[in-house]
Order: structure tokens, then sequence, then C-alpha cells
């Protein structure tokens, strides 16, 4: 049995959008551009992949540079924040700034399916093979595309499945995203920012994440790896296949 390292890597790193710093992200220091699209994406700060002219990090890794082609509010520089790796970004938001996009009806998706990603997720989570410490996300649209990421911090492994699938095409209003960790409220607002109808957590969700995924048509999913997933909640449009 290959032994783990016990030890994994974890950066601050800042993220600057055109030229001003926005925010800091406490995170695993790979795959930072796609993270800093899936932030700025599920936030809503742009509405699409065409806004988004690029991103790039420093030679040291500490630093993320994007550009988009939109000029953004003063007051999304303005909030301070640090994007822990625990916890998320800290207090929730005030229902008025969660950020919602229009989840389309019609995606069908099968549990079983699902479950295949769940399967995929596990087997390419090399940083957590080798460190047992980080946390995974996946993303599967109706082509059957998937991608992976890890991170040590849950959000921001969504945030570069999310980043990663914006370049690749991906339709995210037709797709589901699967996670290692639970299913909180603010896993529920991200999803709902990058409009994903179906989360899919292998562990369980709250009671604040269940009102907002009703109320946001976002279908959750937990205990995706037992032989009986616990399904919250049937979103009218959505149809969850046993």
């Amino acid at each position: 049995m290959k032994k783990k390292s016990n030890i994994f890597t974890e950066e601050a790193v800042d993220l600057f959008v055109n030229g001003k710093k926005m925010i800091t992200f406490m995170c695993t220091p790979e795959n930072l551009s796609e993270m800093a699209l899936g932030y700025l994406y599920s936030r809503g700060l742009i509405d699409s992949i065409d806004e988004f002219i690029g991103a790039a990090p420093c030679s040291s890794g500490k630093r993320i540079f994007a550009v988009v082609d939109k000029e953004l509010k003063e007051e999304v520089y303005s909030i301070k924040n640090i994007v822990m790796s625990g916890c998320g970004s800290g207090e929730l938001p005030k229902e008025s700034q969660f950020y919602k996009r229009e989840i389309r009806s019609g995606y069908r998706v099968g549990i079983v399916n699902i479950k295949e990603t769940f399967a995929t997720m596990l087997e390419s989570a090399s940083l957590h093979q080798s460190t047992g410490g980080t946390h995974s996300a996946a993303i599967k649209d109706s082509d059957g595309r998937v991608i992976v990421r890890e991170d040590i911090g849950r959000h921001n492994a969504v945030d570069k499945v999310i980043g990663a699938a914006l370049l690749e095409g991906m339709d995210l209003a037709r797709s589901t995203v699967v996670i290692s960790g639970r299913v909180s409220s603010d896993m529920v607002v991200k999803a709902a920012g990058a409009g994903v109808p179906v989360v899919a957590s292998m562990r369980i969700t709250s009671n604040m994440a269940i009102d907002i995924a009703n109320r946001y048509r976002v279908n959750l999913i937990g205990r995706i790896g037992s032989s009986d997933p616990l399904i919250y909640n049937e979103v009218e449009g959505t149809f969850i296949e046993r």
C-alpha cells in the first residue's frame, strides 16, 4: 500500500482583476487561472466566458492576474475578503446579494450516471491519494465529458472545475457537479451562481442548503457513494432518474 505523505500544499494567492486586488485565496496553487474564472463566473462578476480575456499566475504563484472585458463596480473590490481553505469565505452574504442564474428546465440525469462521475472523481484524485488531505470536485455534462479538479478547500475545487468547464465549452445548465465535502448553504449559492442544476456529494447537507436549493432550483443529492443515495429535493423541470 502506497504511504501517504500527510502533507499538502497551502498558499495565500491574491487575485487581481483588471489591475486591482479583489480577494485572497488560501488554496492549493494549481489550476489557478481556472479558479479565477470559476470564482468570477459563479459570483456573477462576468456574465459569460466571452467577457473573460484571460488569467495567469505570476512566476512565484502568489498572485493571479485576470483581465475581463467589463467595467466592474468599485464595491466588488472594497470588500476585503479571504477565502479560507476550511470554511469558505466566512459569513454568508445577505440573500439579496446572492447571484442566481436561470437554471433551465429539461435536464435529465440518472443516479447511475452520477455514481459513475463520483467514481471517476475518486480515481482521478491523485492529490488526495498521495496526501489524504484534499477535496475533489467533478463536473459531467450531458455529452458525457468529465473534468476533475482538487484543492485543499472545497470551494476552490468547485471554482476550478467550473472554470475548467467554461474553458471547455460545457453547458453548465446541463451538468452535474459532484463534490467530496459536505453541501452547506454557501456551496448551493455557488452552484446557483454558476447555473448548475444538480449537486451531489459523498456526504450530507444542511437544512439551510436545502431551503436555498429549493428556491433557486438546485437539486441536492447526498451520500452518492452509498447503495441508497439521499435525494433531498426534486426541483420541477429537472429529472433525477433512479
